[in-house]
């Protein structure tokens, strides 16, 4: 039963993050993190929606809530799967200093 929820939690994440860099595209950066938001909320540990929310903030000049975005994502990550955030992550992250 784990394999057929855990392939369609990816086909979810992957048609949400499909959705949101439609919106980036147009440059609707508030509409795209609304999308990331909402796919992160089915699916704490997918960290590449928590980037592209990273991203969406940044452009919208939010840096203190990508800041705060990055910290959930590295919480998740920390308490669920005992790892740290990806390399791109933390890239992310530094930039935003």
């Amino acid at each position: 039963m784990l394999l057929p929820r855990e392939h369609l939690k990816a086909m979810l994440r992957r048609a949400v993050e499909a959705c949101g860099r439609r919106q980036e595209q147009a440059e609707n950066w508030e509409l795209a993190a609304h999308t990331y938001e909402h796919g992160i909320a089915l699916d704490l540990l997918a960290e590449p929606l928590y980037r592209r929310l990273m991203v969406c903030q940044t452009r919208q000049d939010q840096k203190a809530q990508a800041i705060e975005t990055y910290r959930r994502c590295r919480q998740a990550l920390s308490v669920v799967l005992g790892i740290a955030p990806a390399a791109e992550t933390e890239a992310l992250r530094r930039s935003l200093d």
